[in-house]
């Protein structure tokens, strides 16, 4: 998590470049604003690499990097009094045109990612930075054709309703009060996302050996069925050969207003097994001197989910043990009414899914030594 959020950045940032050689323009002679235009322009290509290798994608710094450059091209066919009174016009106008191009190779991009050796974790940084890229890059696109048409409509306006003021101001100053306001909105954006991101549930995502590869933001992986594998606790509570399930509240991560047992949840990226299950049943472990016991592990899979499953077993022995577990919505079952209604949809697929199981081993024992 720690990783993603340093990640983070304000893409917009990486327009300060153009608006750099857009403020100095006003003020440099016209060999100064070529040399200006190429050394921005190589500048810009080289921060993106320095903040590449620290994981900082600002990706709008090549599109910038190529406006830059070709700005340069046009300095040095002497275009001197228009270049002169239109800079920053012709850097919009082209900055525009490069967004646009870039832009139409969006899905061949995201594409390319997919093809990359680097880790899973790796990918999924480079494509939430992209995806950064081309909102920030399709917001500044239109703002900047809009700007453009006002200043098409503001030529055709008769000469006596035009003055040198607005004009200047118009073809120069506007365009970095843009410039301005979109680097102020892209940091407020980033405060907004890392707010977010500290509310965040992420979770390891496992490759077909169970093994941790990666990770993932629980929002993200529920919005994408079975794309990711993850490892949870199902803690079973036995009390007297008989089992206490709980029927879920809408809000369960799990097979929600569904029966099942009353602990269940995600292991936590860079969290142990053990830490999850002392976290789940931590104060009635301390009070009563439990300690629950590793079943099996097992993999649930059904059309939404994939889920590698740690079950574990609380054996209560009394009734004041079992108060302290208690909820509302729970009772002791025997097997023989699980039985009867195990077909129905009352339980969860992962209970019915055990059940078997827990009637052959921990139940059995139970009512053995009863």
């Amino acid at each position: 998590m720690d990783h993603i959020k340093k990640g983070i950045g304000n893409q917009a940032m990486g327009l300060i470049p153009i608006m750099l050689l857009m403020l100095l323009d006003n003020y440099l002679p016209y060999f100064l604003s070529f040399v200006l235009s190429t050394g921005l322009g190589i500048i810009s290509l080289v921060l993106f690499q320095f903040f590449r290798k620290r994981n900082s994608y600002y990706f709008i710094l090549i599109p910038v990097a190529i406006t830059l450059l070709l700005n340069s091209l046009l300095l040095g066919f002497q275009f001197e009094f228009v270049v002169y009174l239109y800079l920053p016009l012709i850097l919009e106008i082209l900055f525009v045109l490069v967004l646009t191009i870039v832009g139409s190779f969006k899905q061949t991009i995201f594409r390319k990612i997919g093809t990359f050796s680097s880790s899973l974790s790796q990918r999924t940084l480079i494509r939430s930075k992209l995806n950064d890229y081309f909102y920030i890059a399709q917001l500044t696109q239109n703002i900047f054709t809009i700007h453009l048409f006002g200043v098409l409509l503001y030529g055709f306006l008769p000469e006596n309703m035009q003055s040198p003021e607005i004009g200047h101001f118009l073809y120069r100053e506007f365009i970095l009060w843009i410039g301005c306001v979109l680097i102020i909105y892209g940091q407020i954006r980033v405060i907004v996302i890392k707010k977010v991101l500290n509310k965040e549930i992420w979770l390891p995502v496992l490759d077909e050996k169970g093994k941790v590869i990666g990770r993932v933001a629980y929002s993200v992986s529920r919005s994408l069925s079975k794309k990711y594998y993850h490892p949870i606790v199902r803690i079973v509570v036995v009390y007297k050969g008989m089992l206490y399930l709980v029927k879920q509240d809408k809000t369960s991560l799990f097979f929600p207003g569904k029966i099942d047992h009353p602990y269940c949840g995600f292991v936590l990226f860079r969290q142990s097994i053990e830490k999850t299950v002392h976290d789940m049943i931590g104060a009635v472990a301390k009070k009563e001197d439990l300690s629950p016991r590793f079943l099996i592990r097992y993999t649930f899979e059904n059309e939404e989910v994939k889920h590698l499953v740690n079950l574990f077993v609380l054996r209560v022995q009394t009734e004041e043990c079992l108060n302290q577990i208690e909820k509302q919505t729970g009772k002791l079952w025997t097997s023989k009414q699980i039985e009867e209604n195990i077909d129905s949809s009352i339980f969860s697929d992962y209970l019915k899914d055990e059940f078997e199981y827990l009637q052959t081993t921990v139940l059995f024992v139970e009512n053995m030594n009863r």
